[in-house]
């Protein structure tokens, strides 16, 4: 247990503060004690140069006439005499009649005035006299002397016949006030060594016995005692250790209340606890359901695993027919494509293949990817499965992807379907040059969907303006062959050196004719070039793949073919058009009335 009486004396409160007031006190009193010895001391100075003043009219007549009368041995004795006053070291009498009498330790020329005389014919000296065996004498051997005239006075009036000099100096003041210092300095000793004590008795009774309650206070209080706890630190008054006590009072309640919210707190968790403890009795329980229910759901799972490897075989043969569909169709387009290098027409269609080619191996590849992770994700659930490891969540994940690759593979494969029936009816088309009855806009999306491979290398974008029913009885092997020279060419001569374009095509009915509008936004062609661009074997990309025979094709299908005409409308720099205005025909000759 701690307490207030282990502090020791130099780290007490109380030793520091009597040694911060005590040495203020020391100096105060120190000065205080200098000043009054001061002042006692000149005091008693002045006293004395008083007495040494006051000579000339107690003793001058005296002197003055035994110097008159000339009576030297009357006035050496009392000369001796007047040397003994306690105030005086010597006296010196002066005159023309007789010699100079001196008694007692007298000055030289060296004596330094001290005031001015009181008359014009009195004056005091100081003189400096060493005393080498006494240190004080150092302090206290400043000497002064009182001179005065000697003034006889007779019938004829007031004659000066000689002066008298008194002797003495600060050495005689000591001694008398020395008594007095000593008085003084034992004073000032007795009240300095009474505060000393009175104030250890006071801060003890008024500071150390209240601290130390304090300390001992704090060390025996704990939880366990907050209740009857109390403290006294027996102080009066409202003082700075009073409120000291009141402030631990005000901590020791504000302990107590945070005590009993804790106890609230701690009980308050312990119903918690057991209220979680039920409920972790019901989870088990429910768990228990659970398990049963899972067993459940395997059964389930079961059947439907069987009933889905059946879907998958089936699946699995629908894919591998579709395969052999393709591939032989992919064996048709390759034998029809080598059927159609005979001219600049087939050449152009060799090039359509291709694409188509490559366009049918996107889907293909995705089917054949899909069909490899149906079968991956089915052989893991079938493990799961025989493992007993299979879960709902797994089940329903597994239902989810072999849902999705199913749709996946069936969208590729029709979409590889419909690749296939465009490049097949375009084809077809080219071949025989057949008139027929078709839907114009239908048929444009077809040809555009056969040049997909060259135009997705591009950020160009194609936008075709059509009526959606309209029809026409026409050459649609024609259109194709158009269509494709067009786009071929704003690819490799209109967008040169532009990283995206815009390619439009426009189909009216103007005055019972067909008007079809071809226009990209590319670099345009100046005027000469405009007027040759129909020319066969023009080209203005001579050995870096232009022949010169596209639009010279063009022209001759449109003008012979369609029995129409072109034209070419370009602004350098911005944009080429090219306008087709043909016959139209929406139906075959034989329907019309």
């Amino acid at each position: 247990m701690l307490n207030y009486s282990v502090v020791s004396i130099k780290n007490s409160i109380t030793t520091r503060l009597l040694m911060m007031v005590f040495s203020t006190y020391l100096v105060i009193t120190t000065l205080l004690t200098g000043f009054h010895m001061s002042t006692e001391y000149y005091e008693t100075k002045d006293t004395i140069i008083r007495d040494i003043t006051s000579f000339q009219e107690m003793f001058g007549s005296v002197l003055s006439q035994s110097v008159w009368n000339g009576d030297e041995k009357n006035l050496q004795t009392l000369v001796t005499a007047l040397q003994r006053v306690s105030f005086l070291t010597g006296i010196t009498v002066q005159a023309d009649m007789i010699a100079d009498i001196t008694a007692g330790i007298v000055g030289n020329s060296s004596q330094t005035s001290l005031s001015n005389n009181i008359d014009k014919q009195e004056t005091v000296y100081y003189q400096k006299k060493q005393h080498p065996n006494k240190i004080i004498d150092r302090f206290f051997s400043e000497a002064f002397s009182y001179r005065f005239p000697l003034i006889y006075q007779d019938t004829k009036g007031k004659i000066e016949i000689g002066s008298v000099t008194l002797h003495s100096n600060t050495n005689i003041v000591y001694q008398r006030v020395k008594l007095d210092f000593l008085l003084i300095i034992v004073s000032a000793l007795i009240k300095s060594l009474a505060l000393w004590f009175i104030f250890l008795l006071f801060a003890r009774v008024y500071l150390n016995r209240p601290l130390s309650i304090l300390s001992n206070a704090i060390t025996r209080l704990n939880l366990d005692n907050l209740s009857d706890f109390n403290l006294d630190i027996k102080t009066s008054g409202r003082n700075e250790l009073k409120i000291i006590e009141e402030g631990f009072h005000f901590m020791v309640d504000n302990l107590k209340k945070a005590r009993d919210k804790w106890l609230d707190i701690n009980q308050h968790l312990e119903q918690i606890v057991q209220k979680r403890t039920n409920e972790l009795e019901q989870n088990t329980i429910d768990l228990q359901h659970a398990l049963t229910e899972k067993k459940h759901l395997n059964t389930e799972l079961e059947k439907h695993q069987n009933r889905l490897q059946e879907a998958y075989d089936t699946l699995e043969d629908q894919v591998e027919d579709r395969t052999r569909e393709l591939n032989q169709s992919l064996i048709e387009l390759k034998q029809t494509q080598d059927h159609m290098i005979q001219s600049e027409k087939m050449a152009s269609l060799g090039s359509l293949v291709a694409g188509v080619a490559h366009e049918i191996n996107t889907p293909l590849g995705i089917g054949v990817t899909e069909a490899s992770f149906l079968k991956d994700i089915t052989k893991e659930c079938h493990s799961a499965f025989k493992s007993d490891a299979l879960t709902q969540a797994t089940f329903e994940k597994y239902m989810d992807n072999a849902l999705n690759s199913s749709a996946s593979i069936l969208k590729n494969l029709t979409r590889a379907g419909n690749i296939i029936k465009s490049f097949k009816d375009v084809a077809v088309d080219q071949m025989l040059e057949e008139k027929r009855l078709f839907n114009v806009k239908q048929y444009i999306n077809e040809v555009l969907s056969s040049l997909q491979s060259q135009l997705k290398r591009t950020k160009h974008s194609v936008v075709v303006h059509c009526p959606e029913e309209m029809q026409i009885f026409s050459y649609p092997g024609v259109f194709a062959q158009i269509i494709t020279n067009f786009i071929m060419n704003s690819l490799l001569h209109g967008f040169e050196g532009i990283e995206q374009g815009t390619i439009v095509l426009d189909v009216s009915i103007s005055s019972n004719n067909l008007v079809f509008s071809y226009r990209d936004t590319g670099r345009g062609m100046d005027e000469k070039t405009a007027i040759s661009v129909f020319e066969p074997f023009f080209t203005t990309k001579r050995g870096k793949g232009g022949t010169g025979l596209g639009l010279h094709i063009v022209f001759n299908l449109v003008t012979q073919t369609l029995n129409g005409k072109i034209i070419c409308n370009s602004i350098p720099g911005h944009e080429t058009e090219f306008i087709i205005e043909m016959p139209y025909e929406d139906q075959p000759p034989l329907l019309r009335t």
